[in-house]
């Protein structure tokens, strides 16, 4: 059973094991010690609770916002959300050091190069700060530094070398979500809808289940240039459902508007959807697998397809080959019991 003792005059209050030590330890305490300390506690949380001169940030190529440890120290904004956010970050900096973790401070090449390739897909420096919850001035200075075209200048800064660990994970975390007007390249467009026409889809087709008009989708499929995010999405579902549906109705008009689409892929050398991997199909500098492949590969897309269902027909017109090529590839490498199976299917 503990004896707590409390002072009348100065409020110091302790706990002894017996009488007999609180006898002794008690009354040598210091009143005067303890008001010094009661004083300083008092000024402590009356700073924590104040809040002292809030300044606006006017610096030209940034706009630092309260609430933030950058707006503390280079607009020297005494705010009560910019001093919380100083103390939490002094806090956590304490921490790390107390513990022996790693430096906050990471290399800002790899921050840097996501940035670009992020920019590149179409989505712009300032998007991806907001989406990462990072200050406008963050990443500017992490791309271009400060007034990099004035190195004479005193303020003159070159990007940042390095960057505090939680911005870096912050910011490479971030993945392209553009708006649906938001221009990206059309290379993989323009190859998905001329894949689908040299399997024996129409443009008029193509053109209806996108919702366009068939002057359009001739326009697209035979232009240059940048596409809206929203045109390459529709494009891409529509590719995914169709790349491995070639047309194959039994119907005159059905045969006729995909012996059509065919010959136009032809004339034009639009490759079907096979002579694409998926990885590379929308880089610009990539090539069709075809024309590196050999005759095996071409064996081998043939029992694929053959295994799928697909019929003799809808291989030949996958592949972009006549129905008697398929036939003699197959005979050449002895398939013939996989053509004994096509044929009937054909028929």
């Amino acid at each position: 059973m503990s004896i707590r003792m409390t002072c009348r005059d100065c409020g110091h209050s302790h706990s002894y094991r017996t009488q007999g030590l609180a006898d002794h330890h008690f009354p040598r305490h210091s009143c005067a010690a303890q008001n010094v300390r009661m004083a300083r506690r008092r000024r402590r949380v009356a700073r924590e609770r104040s809040s002292g001169e809030q300044r606006e940030c006017t610096h030209p190529q940034a706009h630092h916002e309260h609430g933030t440890r950058l707006a503390y120290v280079l607009d020297k904004c005494r705010c009560r959300p910019c001093r919380d956010a100083v103390r939490v970050y002094e806090s956590a900096r304490s921490r790390r050091i107390a513990y022996g973790r790693p430096g906050s401070l990471v290399d800002a090449d790899p921050v840097r190069a996501h940035l670009k390739d992020l920019s590149a897909q179409g989505m712009g420096w300032k998007r991806a700060a907001a989406a990462a919850g990072v200050a406008n001035g963050t990443v500017y200075a992490i791309l271009y530094g400060k007034l990099l075209s004035q190195p004479d200048h005193p303020e003159h800064r070159p990007p940042r070398k390095r960057v505090r660990r939680d911005i870096a994970e912050k910011l490479l975390a971030v993945q392209v979500t553009l708006a649906a007007g938001a221009l990206v390249d059309g290379t993989g467009t323009r190859r998905r809808l001329q894949a689908l026409v040299a399997i024996g889809w129409s443009m008029s087709e193509l053109g209806r289940r996108l919702g366009w008009q068939p002057a359009n989708a001739w326009k697209l499929v035979t232009g240059e240039g940048q596409v809206t995010h929203h045109t390459a999405a529709g494009v891409r579902a529509l590719y995914d459902e169709l790349w491995n549906q070639p047309v194959t109705g039994s119907d005159r008009a059905t045969k006729t508007s995909a012996t059509r689409a065919s010959q136009l892929a032809g004339r034009n050398g639009w490759l079907p959807p096979l002579a694409w991997d998926d990885d590379l199909i929308d880089d610009p500098a990539s090539t069709p697998s075809c024309e590196s492949g050999t005759r095996r590969d071409a064996l081998e897309d043939i029992v694929w397809l053959a295994d799928q269902g697909e019929t003799l027909t809808a291989i030949a017109r996958h592949l972009q080959l006549a129905e008697s090529t398929v036939e003699q590839r197959l005979r050449r490498h002895d398939r013939v019991d996989l053509l004994h199976r096509l044929r009937p299917v054909a028929a």
